[in-house]
């Protein structure tokens, strides 16, 4: 199983962070591709950011409330396979 990084997506051509605002789901919980794993806001929306593939919620990195830069790693999800990015 690999590892893939959820990071803090760009939601406009200003914004340098974001604020993570909800987990919807814990570590060790199953995900599948397209499910939404975190909210995040920026200061003038908010966005769900989807499993790009299906596995397990290994690790949050940034707590709700916490803030990150863009790209950041938020998270980490364990892959079961299928993608080699």
């Amino acid at each position: 199983m690999s590892s893939l990084d959820i990071v803090m997506p760009q939601l406009g051509l200003t914004m340098t962070e974001g604020r993570v605002v909800t987990w919807h789901v814990s570590p060790g919980q199953a995900v599948t591709a397209g499910q939404v794993v975190v909210t995040i806001e920026s200061e003038k929306t908010q966005e769900d950011v989807l499993a790009e593939t299906a596995g397990v919620l290994e690790q949050i990195v940034k707590q709700e409330g916490e803030i990150a830069a863009i790209g950041e790693v938020i998270g980490r999800l364990g892959a079961s396979g299928g993608s080699s990015r």
